[in-house]
């Protein structure tokens, strides 16, 4: 699996879903991927067009959606700019973070956006 600096060369692929009474959303498909199903048809090459989702209404899709849209948000955030964002107290120890910091390294390096003050 590519890290995720390999992916930030990368332009964004859209899947376009259909829900079963006709709505049409397109998101991204690293997000789309989350589901078994679409993933299994995304590499299968059945994504081409539109994906059906015969079990899913339009207000299910869309409602779903509501997470894609605050992790678009925070995508490329420094933890301290997210807690600031949504007013979440830091209740890590100096020592804790600084080990959550080592163990996800990556999300710290190239493209991530500097903590605001």
């Amino acid at each position: 699996m590519a890290s995720p600096q390999e992916n930030d060369n990368k332009p964004e692929t859209i899947i376009t879903l259909k829900s079963y009474d006709g709505e049409v959303i397109e998101v991204p498909e690293i997000v789309a991927v989350l589901s078994v199903t679409i993933k299994n048809m995304v590499e299968d090459g059945c994504a081409g067009g539109v994906i059906p989702l015969e079990e899913v209404d339009a207000e299910t899709l869309s409602w779903n959606l509501i997470p894609t849209n605050i992790a678009k948000f925070i995508m490329n955030k420094r933890m301290g700019t997210v807690r600031k964002l949504f007013g979440i107290e830091n209740d890590y120890t100096p020592e804790e973070e600084e080990a959550v910091m080592r163990e996800h390294q990556w999300a710290h390096e190239e493209g991530v956006e500097s903590d605001e003050d």
